[in-house]
């Protein structure tokens, strides 16, 4: 959740009471200390106790509604936020965390309403136009999507999420601009592991060392590779399997998190095929790649694909996982990911001399209850 979105409730109007609007504005104080140190139960709770004296009361109805939303607690996001909006009426903040949880519980068109009646009062909005941008491509309005991104970031220049998707949507080659992932990695590093795990049903790391497992049979791996390590999951799910295993990850945060776990041969911060092809560190022979959930963050493959391929020892292994494209190679979904075909993994495979030894359908992760499908893939080196 944008932390802008999150602060400022106690700037909404307050009850007419003096008395109970100060002691309104010390709590939400108070609950907003509490939803940043990630104790959302007890921040709820402060909520209730405002809305016990006053009902109507805009900034804890705003707030109660974002943590909802948050929670993914969808039903009473969108009811917290219709009451705040009623309660507060021409508000934007409230309209822009309404447009979010009515995207969040797939009702795009309600979403494109809200943030247009946003913009109407508030022109220069541009949470209003990144939401709108959102909601645009699910309803497959990619060209006005694109012109909601760009005056995102007309109004506030600085927005990495709007310049991120506007390089996916605009570039035939799309890629993550530079900063826009290690950022969002280390503002998620505290909270990684138990987020994935524990509230998205995240088993990638898993299913990898399973399918690795059967086809090493008992045998260790002498040595591998792990791209975009994060917190050192997958390191940690192979354990014994692998001799010796290197990692690389664009966040500083996630890097200290894998060190942490004593498992990491050696540990590198950057963009992984930058340092397969300049790291004498990294130049291997590896007997096994991973790159679990990585690929949703970078678009095209080709140069990834290459930098494995020269580390690889010969019959190496690769093993990742990509979110499925309906449609064409490569596409942005409005979670920011980017999605891959089969037909696009299967001719980079013949392209980079790679045999497809397994291909396994799954699901992700649970993202509001929504499963997301993907696949995770097991390669070769020829």
């Amino acid at each position: 959740m944008p932390s802008r979105l999150r602060q400022g409730a106690s700037q909404l109007p307050p009850t007419a009471n003096p008395v109970q609007a100060l002691e309104a504005g010390i709590v939400l104080n108070r609950t907003q200390k509490l939803w940043d140190e990630g104790k959302i139960p007890e921040a709820l709770h402060a909520c209730n106790d405002i809305l016990k004296t006053d009902p109507n009361h805009a900034g804890a109805l705003y707030m109660m509604g974002m943590l909802a939303l948050e929670l993914g607690a969808l039903d009473m996001a969108i009811g917290s936020l219709e009451r705040a909006a009623a309660s507060s009426p021409g508000t934007t903040r409230i309209l822009v965390g309404l447009g979010q949880a009515f995207a969040k519980s797939g009702q795009p068109v309600k979403a494109a309403g809200v943030y247009t009646k946003a913009l109407q009062l508030s022109p220069n909005s541009g949470a209003a136009y990144r939401g709108l941008g959102l909601v645009q491509l699910d309803l497959d309005q990619r060209g006005n999507a694109l012109k909601s991104f760009r005056k995102a970031l007309k109004i506030n220049p600085d927005d990495q999420f709007a310049t991120y998707m506007l390089a996916a949507l605009a570039d035939a080659a799309p890629v993550a601009p530079e900063g826009y992932v290690p950022a969002l990695f280390d503002s998620y590093a505290e909270q990684f592991d138990l987020h994935l795990t524990g509230k998205l049903g995240y088993r990638i790391p898993e299913e990898i060392a399973e399918l690795v497992g059967t086809r090493y049979a008992g045998d260790a791996i002498a040595s591998a590779v792990d791209l975009g390590c994060g917190t050192g999951l997958v390191g940690a799910a192979l354990g014994a399997r692998v001799a010796a295993i290197d990692g690389v990850d664009l966040s500083p945060r996630m890097l200290a998190k894998a060190a942490d776990r004593g498992i990491y041969r050696t540990l590198r911060e950057g963009d992984a095929t930058d340092i397969l092809n300049r790291d004498a560190g990294f130049a291997g022979p590896y007997d096994l790649a991973t790159a679990a959930d990585v690929f949703i963050y970078i678009g095209r493959l080709e140069a990834a694909f290459a930098a494995v391929k020269a580390r690889l020892a010969p019959k190496g292994l690769f093993a990742f996982s990509v979110e499925v494209a309906d449609q064409g190679e490569v596409d942005i979904r409005s979670s920011g990911r980017f999605v891959h075909s089969h037909a696009y993994i299967a001719g980079l495979a013949e392209a980079f001399d790679f045999s497809i030894v397994e291909q396994k359908a799954l699901i992700i992760r649970q993202e509001i209850d929504v499963p997301v499908p993907g696949t995770l893939y097991l390669l070769r080196s020829r």
